[in-house]
């Protein structure tokens, strides 16, 4: 079994990086930090950005924001590895963020002011 505890460290808003993804320009994009530990029994775990899913209040599938310094990691046993995951966000909060693999599925509920996200209205 590889067991591994993971935990969702802190969130903001970053700057939109137009230059780089000239195509693609969301209006908020998260950065989510992610602590992963390998407690299992096996020399590592692979762990990546693109194993989470986001979901907006209205059941809208979110995109991840591609970053090359995006979470994705093996992480030996008995260790921790931190790193970021991107993604466009809607301002419909609360959102769900969701990390699945083939054996499990665990979610956490977000919302904007979790994020960094402040709606003036």
């Amino acid at each position: 079994m590889q067991r591994k505890n993971i935990t969702i460290t802190g969130a903001t808003t970053i700057p939109r990086r137009d230059a780089q993804i000239p195509m693609y320009s969301p209006k908020i994009v998260v950065r989510l930090g992610v602590l992963v530990e390998n407690t299992s029994n096996v020399p590592f775990i692979h762990i990546a950005s693109t194993l989470f899913k986001i979901y907006d209040s209205n059941g809208k599938e979110l995109d991840l924001y591609p970053l090359d310094e995006s979470l994705d990691a093996f992480v030996k046993q008995g260790v921790e590895e931190h790193g970021p995951v991107y993604f466009a966000a809607s301002g419909q909060d609360p959102y769900t963020v969701t990390l699945e693999t083939a054996k499990e599925k665990v979610s956490w509920i977000m919302t904007n002011e979790e994020v960094g996200i402040h709606i003036v209205e």
